[in-house]
């Protein structure tokens, strides 16, 4: 499986999100994601670990999940690109994916 790309950019001191994604199955059925788990970290190669960026699912039977920051954390975070990708865990605790990977830049106003 080829997962999707997506290319983010946030801009320190300001509001990111909600950036709101809708799971499909390769039928194009939404996918049910009651019991499962999301993970998306954006990385460095040298310094591991940037940011955790928290997807949350909202609306496990629709297949929705989000990420947002408020202002207050976006002005923390450090300059830079950075790598991410996107994996889920279902309800028996299998790991699937990578299903979106990009490119996450961190930029100032």
């Amino acid at each position: 499986m080829t997962p999707a790309t997506l290319d983010l950019t946030i801009t320190r001191g300001l509001t990111f999100g909600e950036l709101t994604m809708t799971v499909y199955d390769t039928d194009d059925v939404i996918v049910d994601l009651t019991g499962w788990s999301t993970w998306a970290e954006a990385k460095e190669c040298s310094n591991g670990l940037i940011l955790d960026l928290g997807p949350a699912i909202t609306d496990a039977t629709g297949g929705v999940l989000v990420i947002s920051f408020t202002d207050e954390e976006t002005a923390l975070l450090k300059l830079g690109t950075y790598t991410y990708d996107l994996i889920f865990e279902n309800s028996t605790g299998a790991r699937l994916g990578v299903f979106l990977t990009g490119t996450l830049t961190i930029t100032d106003p």
